[in-house]
């Protein structure tokens, strides 16, 4: 993310935020000791009162990639990253269901504080990756609707079209994630 897109956002980042708000990282987070969290991750205050919100993050793990929270069962949309404390501080909130490919998935939530600031709204957020789409892709190709490929295609596709490109490692990232949370088959529209 070049400064001033990153200036950009930080001034946009909330300066008070209240229990039960929905907070957005814009980009690479960490809460505490327990995770790193990925740009645009949903997360819950559960306590403003301190220096840091105490955040709840709550997702799926897959079975065999328990280090990882993804938005939903079946949908590698990764939202963060657990460490071993992050593993053992986690609050199982089901049993282990298996997916229509035989996968093994269970939803599963975290709490702690989160360290940097965030967005209090994706939309600033979603109009920097636009941003970067109308920059580095419509170079090359007409502009390829979010809707237009699964959230599990979106990472290949992306990785694949943004080598190409001058683009950071970040800066695809959150392109990736704001396709990823538009595709066609998201549960939940962002």
């Amino acid at each position: 993310m070049d400064d001033n897109a990153a200036h950009e956002l930080e001034s946009q980042a909330a300066t008070s935020v209240t229990n039960g708000a929905h907070i957005y990282p814009f980009k690479t987070s960490r809460i505490g000791d327990l995770a790193t969290v990925t740009p645009g991750t949903d997360l819950t205050v559960v306590d403003a009162s301190g220096k840091q919100p105490i955040v709840r993050l709550q997702g799926y793990q897959m079975q065999g990639s328990e280090n990882t929270l993804y938005l939903a069962a079946g949908q590698r949309l990764a939202l963060a990253t657990l460490s071993e404390e992050g593993i053992k501080a986690l609050t199982v909130n089901g049993e282990w269901q298996a997916d229509e490919y035989g996968n093994q998935w269970r939803q599963a939530s975290l709490q702690g504080a989160l360290t940097d600031p965030a967005l209090a709204d994706r939309k600033p957020l979603w109009q920097y990756a636009e941003k970067l789409d109308d920059t580095y892709c419509a170079g090359c190709h007409a502009p390829i609707a979010a809707d237009h490929y699964t959230v599990n295609t979106w990472p290949s596709i992306a990785k694949g079209m943004g080598a190409r490109t001058s683009m950071s490692e970040n800066e695809l990232d959150i392109l990736t994630r704001y396709f990823q949370y538009n595709a066609k088959d998201i549960t939940e529209k962002q």
